[in-house]
């Protein structure tokens, strides 16, 4: 087995981290050009999120470029807010009343609608003008959407004018 190490010294290698190589394979940066807001997100934000985990990685990108990034995750745990210094400016949870995994997992498209939603309409009601121009809408599903789908999804869409 060939180690990350040997490549460096052999063949001149790099070691990058995995959100940096996606992000650089979807040329997230060129998709930020005239963006207003991102949104992001994971099934579980904890002290994990800030180690090369997709929220980290987009929100270190947005801040950059002073670009505000929000999340919708599934839940919170401990350590969550350490993502606010990776550029993250605000969290909001999918889950909207007492319930078990099982049945947040079974609802977990209307839950993360609705929870966008919320985020929209506190959005427009701080700033509408922001909102009428170029919004890049970057949905990343991790944890949840990986039960129902049986393997990571990453969905991406823009919202122009």
């Amino acid at each position: 087995m060939v180690s990350g190490a040997a490549l460096m010294v052999f063949l001149n290698g790099t070691l990058k981290s995995g959100i940096e190589t996606v992000l650089d394979l979807v040329d997230f940066d060129e998709h930020l050009k005239d963006v207003d807001i991102v949104v992001t997100g994971e099934g579980a934000t904890d002290w994990q999120s800030v180690f090369g985990k997709v929220m980290q990685g987009v929100g270190v990108h947005c801040k950059k470029r002073h670009i505000p990034a929000v999340a919708i995750v599934g839940s919170m745990g401990s350590g969550a807010e350490d993502i606010f210094d990776y550029g993250i400016e605000s969290i909001i949870t999918t889950v909207n009343n007492i319930m078990p995994l099982s049945d947040a997992l079974n609802h977990a498209e209307e839950l993360y609608l609705g929870a966008a939603r919320r985020m929209f309409r506190l959005l427009k009601s701080r700033n509408a003008d922001a909102l009428t121009n170029k919004l890049l809408y970057f949905m990343i599903f991790l944890n949840e959407l990986d039960h129902l789908t049986n393997g990571s999804t990453l969905c991406s869409a823009a919202i122009r004018d």
